[in-house]
């Protein structure tokens, strides 16, 4: 599972937090317009979407999708710590199109989830503060981590119900971008891997990223070198290789057009920074 997008956090909003109880379950065709994140405490749920139905048990999450309506259906009593909530990156690309979490995902340690919920759902009901918002969207996000951390450990199986066939183009073409920054790309390249007229791909892409297919191959490669420059000490030449970015004068060139300085000072930049605060 590539990691590219994590590099600049994500904007996570939650707009639901809940800890239900019940005897027994009977909801039908739910919807919400953000991506729901139940964890089974207690109990045994039958959920169904579309024509997809599965069971899940005490120690998974059930995860459904925004504007997709959902059932789910227990005998037995139970509990769920359930969110909902908005997660995307700073071009608006949604975290679950880019990461297909499966319906069904049973969390490798339910342990350290639970307490974050717990800690999650105090903030919540607690009053206004300073800091209140950060705590939340911190909580938020480990709650995200330890879910895409189980999936990924389970193998990572897509979900069973894409959204729509523009996210799966749009989630191939990121994907494949991110394993390939090295080599040579055009946009033709990218169009025929998802069987579509270049001009149009360019423009439902920038539509939904406000930005190309090819302006993201450009800025992906600048943070790769950016990171290659903080990280070590190889010389510009070698890092506009491992970047496709061809020699290093290019690399200079665009890496002061977007970052305002050049790749020499910012890696002296970078190394003054992480000098030992005690040993200056």
């Amino acid at each position: 599972m590539t990691g590219t997008f994590f590099e600049d956090g994500w904007r996570v909003r939650p707009s639901v937090v809940g800890h239900a109880f019940y005897d027994e379950l009977d909801l039908q065709d739910i919807v919400y317009p953000h991506w729901v994140v139940s964890f089974i405490a207690e109990g045994r749920v039958e959920t169904q979407v579309g024509h997809l139905t599965q069971t899940a048990g005490k120690g998974q999450v059930m995860l459904h999708a925004p504007h997709l309506p959902f059932s789910e259906r227990s005998d037995r009593d139970g509990n769920h710590r359930w969110f909902v909530v908005e997660a995307a990156n700073a071009h608006g690309m949604d975290l679950f199109r880019l990461y297909p979490v499966g319906e069904v995902t049973t969390i490798a340690n339910p342990g350290p989830y639970v307490q974050a919920f717990d800690q999650l759902m105090d903030a919540w009901n607690g009053r206004e503060g300073l800091f209140r918002e950060m705590e939340i969207a911190s909580l938020c996000r480990l709650l995200l981590f330890y879910l895409l951390r189980s999936w990924e450990l389970a193998g990572s199986a897509p979900r069973a119900l894409p959204s729509s066939k523009n996210d799966e183009r749009f989630q191939q073409i990121v994907t494949y971008l991110s394993a390939k920054l090295d080599e040579k790309i055009s946009r033709e390249q990218l169009a025929e891997l998802v069987h579509m007229n270049a001009n149009y791909l360019d423009r439902i892409f920038a539509e939904k990223f406000r930005l190309t297919p090819m302006q993201l191959l450009r800025e992906l490669r600048l943070r790769k070198a950016k990171r290659l420059l903080e990280q070590s000490e190889l010389p510009l030449a070698q890092i506009a290789a491992q970047c496709g970015m061809g020699d290093a004068a290019y690399v200079s060139r665009q890496f002061a057009k977007s970052y305002g300085v050049t790749p020499g000072a910012y890696r002296e930049q970078a190394k003054r920074a992480n000098q030992d605060y005690y040993g200056r």
